[in-house]
């Protein structure tokens, strides 16, 4: 069975609602969650895209540092999840 975008990035979504929650009082719309779940989707998908291609190296460089390219995939996802409950 596939699984909805909600459901794929259910536990991201409930952090950022919990960030959202503490600072704005409130619980946060359906509609945010659901943008936020899209846009993760894409980023996701981008950064799958773009480390399978033959141009990219397994190592991403973070801050100076060689990661593998999953700990960069959850770096930027990670990014997002906090930045997107306020925009």
């Amino acid at each position: 069975m596939k699984k909805t975008l909600m459901e794929a990035y259910a536990k991201r979504i409930a952090f950022a609602e919990s960030l959202y929650k503490e600072e704005r009082g409130c619980a946060m719309p359906q509609a945010k969650k659901s943008i936020i779940a899209q846009i993760l989707n894409n980023t996701n998908k981008v950064l799958t895209e773009a480390f399978a291609s033959t141009a990219a190296t397994q190592t991403a460089n973070v801050g100076g540092v060689n990661a593998p390219v999953s700990e960069m995939k959850k770096f930027c996802l990670d990014v997002a999840n906090i930045a997107l409950p306020f925009n």
